[in-house]
């Protein structure tokens, strides 16, 4: 699992655990991302015929730093969210974006 970008601003309003298995759903995610930024963030190149993407969108959220931990068996991931101390109290609505082998058959959030 390798964290490849993270970034305080995802567009979605609400938390949610994303799977991208292609480029077309990479190009949709950025879609969203970049809507209100010129420039906008360069969308990473990913050889999805070996490689996956995790994406977690922490939602609107009050300065809440969030660790997230990944526990693999052969067929799946699970991802579960740990909320830190806050230490600030501006808005942010996060995301974080993991590479990982195209393997899994699931990726479950706990």
């Amino acid at each position: 699992m390798e964290l490849i970008l993270q970034d305080n601003y995802s567009g979605f309003e609400e938390e949610q655990l994303l799977v991208i298995k292609n480029q077309k759903g990479l190009e949709e995610f950025f879609g969203k991302v970049n809507r209100t930024r010129k420039p906008g963030i360069p969308i990473p190149q990913i050889d999805f015929e070996k490689d996956m993407l995790i994406v977690w969108c922490g939602g609107k959220n009050v300065s809440i730093p969030t660790e997230l931990q990944f526990k693999t068996n052969p067929d799946e991931i699970l991802v579960k969210r740990k909320r830190l101390r806050p230490e600030n109290s501006a808005i942010i609505n996060p995301f974080q974006m993991f590479k990982t082998p195209r393997s899994f058959q699931s990726v479950k959030f706990q």
